[in-house]
């Protein structure tokens, strides 16, 4: 009898552990897909949401692919309908992660981008100011918070009040990519990538001390 009950547990166990795993080794692999792999999905109606993960760093992945595939220029390059698709597969799966975790600064970013692209400025900013106020210290969401900001700050669509929300929200961030080279080259590459922010960008540097004005200028001057 007691042979069979241990079996028995043993059997349920097996039974549960495929019942987690599952639905996380589908997000898992969901999350690995290229940028190309997994639109071509949502086109085609074989992703109609995004896979449910508990793990953090599936979770991270899937709202960083999120957040980056929204607003890199392959994305511009899409049909609209495509695009609101996108959004709304991540807006719904960020809202998802945040039930759970509602400090999950990944999650705020990516439903920022998509709130955006969903023609909802307000909710885009709200939400931007929540991935900024539970995720101010990791660098590499600094350098896209500002670059959804300056997006948003210089749309022309956006409300004057709204604008300067934005860009006060991406100030804000720009303590922390003056930490180091590594930092600094990635703002480079946000002032390269958005020209028409070059007087916003010249206004905030005039503001930092002048050894961080040289060290901006160096490292422009070596990406040029």
């Amino acid at each position: 009898m007691s042979r069979f009950v241990i079996s028995l547990v043993a059997m349920l166990g097996a039974v549960s552990s495929m019942l987690l795993l599952g639905p996380e080794w589908t997000a898992n692999q969901q999350s690995l897909l290229s940028q190309r792999s997994f639109v071509e999905n949502i086109e085609s109606g074989a992703v109609a949401s995004m896979a449910p993960a508990r793990s953090i760093r599936v979770q991270k992945r899937q709202m960083q692919n999120c957040t980056d595939w929204q607003y890199n220029t392959r994305h511009a390059f899409y049909p609209p309908e495509t695009q609101t698709r996108l959004a709304q597969v991540c807006s719904d799966g960020a809202a998802r992660i945040l039930e759970r975790t509602p400090t999950t600064s990944a999650a705020w970013m990516a439903l920022a981008i998509s709130h955006w692209n969903l023609s909802d400025a307000p909710a885009a900013l709200k939400s931007l100011a929540r991935a900024q106020e539970t995720g101010r210290h990791e660098g590499w969401m600094s350098v896209r918070r500002l670059d959804i900001a300056l997006r948003i700050g210089f749309d022309d669509q956006t409300e004057p009040a709204l604008r300067t929300e934005a860009l006060t929200l991406g100030a804000r961030e720009m303590p922390a990519l003056f930490d180091g080279n590594r930092m600094v080259d990635q703002l480079v590459g946000i002032y390269q990538r958005a020209p028409w922010a070059r007087d916003w960008f010249t206004e905030r540097l005039e503001e930092e001390p002048p050894g961080i004005q040289r060290q901006f200028l160096r490292r422009l001057r070596a990406a040029s």
